[in-house]
C-alpha cells in the first residue's frame, strides 16, 4: 500500500511541475502550437498536427504567442491560362502548374 501511495505522490508531483512550468495547458497538457501550411496556427496534439499536415512546435509553444512562418507562394498557371499566387501544394490541388519560387503572377505570363 505504501508503494502505491509513493507512486501516486510522484505522479502528482510530476503533473504539478509540468503545469506550473507552463509546458502544458489544463485542457490538454500534450498540446502545443501547430503551424499549418497556410501560416495559421492551431493548438493541438502532435498526432493531430501531423494528420493536418502541419509542423508541430515544441511543448509549451502556444498559438497566442507563437508566430508561425507565412507560406511561400509563387505563380501557379491554371488550365484556363489564368495565374494565381499559391503555395505549391495548393497549385497541385487546383490542377495547375507551379512556376517555382520567385515567379510572380504580376510578372509571369502563363501560356
Amino acid at each position: 500500500m505504501e508503494m502505491k501511495r509513493s507512486m501516486l505522490f510522484c505522479f502528482v508531483v510530476v503533473l504539478l511541475v509540468f503545469f506550473l512550468s507552463g509546458t502544458g495547458s489544463a485542457a490538454d497538457p500534450f498540446s502545443a502550437a501547430c503551424c499549418l501550411e497556410d501560416g495559421s496556427c492551431r493548438q493541438t496534439t502532435e498526432t493531430e498536427c501531423i494528420r493536418l499536415g502541419g509542423e508541430f512546435q515544441e511543448f509549451g509553444a502556444d498559438c497566442a504567442t507563437f508566430d508561425c512562418p507565412k507560406p511561400i507562394t509563387a505563380a501557379c498557371c491554371l488550365k484556363d491560362g489564368s495565374c494565381r499566387q499559391t503555395t505549391e501544394t495548393e497549385c497541385i490541388r487546383l490542377g495547375g502548374e507551379f512556376q517555382g519560387f520567385g515567379a510572380d503572377c504580376e510578372t509571369f505570363d502563363c501560356p
